[in-house]
């Protein structure tokens, strides 16, 4: 069976973890702002807000939301995906024009503007009633340019065009979503979309990914349906014990895995978990794992891929890991200003230690509050960033 990550497919599949509750809390907002790594399940928390927002309430019959007092009454849903290959402003600029013109066609509304914001605009005022935004990879085209030295002007136009979604009058409900805590900002550094930032706050920790009793309850019967010699056969692993990087935690725990051919739900749930799990979005210390590692591994018939380097790792990134100045001691244990560790920050100043905590190579152990203050303990999350940890420090020493 093919699961598709959208809303509609794994409902209808019984394969969706009910998370209506914490999606009731976040949509009580009119804009907000959640930041989560990669293959976390952002796009399918928008595809549940799109099914939620254009009235299917058949759809959610058997969740929380759909108990709920919440009405579902249909608005336009506009959805906007930023993951262009862009290096330029005006490249930027180009892309968001063509797809405000194919929305507004798809709508039926006349566009004779050409800046994008104020075609943008001019799409707004034309839809009848409150509209409701989504907005996948809003840092995608910023953090594909950091080191690129136009980013500033990407930055300003990707900015205006947000920008249009503070008009109150207009919007039900704005969410964006992405992998960086990036401030969008006009040309004076101030911040240009009031905006409400759920990404660490305890309500929403668990909308995104799955938790070890989400998998316990969810998914472990469909998981041991699978071809048990599959789910011990890793892709990649094999090659890895193979290679001689016998020093590899990770290596060793799967040597152990075979070896000792175990084969029970408890001892897969384990090795899930301390493999691709251990991430944490707030200060009740939530282990949760990757939606899309598990969604890949049902598709995959028990099969484990553990590719961070090709699925996750951005250039940027990779550049300073590999870097000998790079010290991962810097970032990890030890109390760290919001600044540096948590973001927002602007993508022409980028923090390493925000990058490496909402590209998923570190996450959060601990928040520490006071009145006046909060500081961030980061740690490594599991096995899989471990390896990926050891594999790049190694090649920077030995370059």
């Amino acid at each position: 069976m093919m699961l598709q990550q959208s809303y509609s497919n794994l409902a209808r599949f019984g394969f969706y973890v009910d998370k209506t509750e914490q999606i009731y809390n976040l949509i009580r907002s009119r804009c907000t702002l959640l930041v989560r790594p990669r293959k976390f399940g952002k796009s399918l928390l928008l595809s549940t807000l799109k099914e939620l927002f254009e009235g299917h309430r058949e759809l959610f019959t058997n969740t929380f939301i759909g108990r709920s007092d919440y009405d579902f009454k249909p608005y336009t849903v506009l959805t906007f995906n930023f993951h262009f290959d862009v290096t330029s402003a005006s490249e930027l600029a180009l892309i968001l024009k063509e797809t405000v013109r194919e929305k507004a066609a798809m709508l039926g509304v006349s566009i004779t503007k050409e800046k994008p914001d104020e075609m943008f605009q001019e799409l707004v005022d034309g839809i009848k009633g409150e509209v409701v935004v989504l907005v996948d990879n809003y840092d995608f085209v910023l953090a594909d340019n950091i080191s690129n030295p136009d980013v500033e002007k990407i930055d300003q136009v990707l900015s205006r065009f947000i920008a249009v979604l503070n008009n109150q009058d207009r919007f039900r409900f704005v969410f964006l979503t992405g992998i960086n805590h990036f401030l969008l900002c006009d040309g004076g550094y101030g911040q240009v979309l009031d905006y409400e930032d759920y990404t660490n706050r305890s309500e929403v920790a668990t909308i995104c990914g799955f938790s070890q009793m989400d998998l316990e309850i969810h998914y472990i019967n469909k998981m041991m349906n699978l071809s048990t010699m599959n789910y011990v056969r890793a892709h990649g692993i094999d090659q890895l014990m193979q290679s001689g990087f016998s020093g590899s935690t990770l290596s060793q725990m799967y040597s152990d895995y075979l070896s000792q051919k175990k084969q029970n739900a408890e001892d897969l749930i384990r090795l899930i978990m301390n493999t691709v799990g251990g991430y944490s979005f707030s200060s009740k210390k939530t282990n949760m794992a990757s939606a899309g590692f598990i969604l890949d591994f049902m598709r995959g018939n028990g099969a484990f891929n553990l590719n961070y380097d090709i699925r996750c790792a951005r250039g940027y990134i990779i550049q300073k890991l590999c870097s000998p100045l790079f010290n991962l001691e810097d970032y990890i244990d030890h109390p760290l200003d919001p600044e540096i560790s948590c973001g927002p920050h602007y993508s022409y100043k980028p923090q390493l230690g925000s990058l490496l905590l909402h590209n998923g190579i570190l996450t959060l152990k601990d928040l520490i509050m006071d009145e006046d203050s909060i500081q961030c303990v980061l740690k490594v999350p599991n096995l899989e960033i471990r390896n990926f940890l050891d594999k790049r420090m190694a090649k920077a020493k030995a370059n």
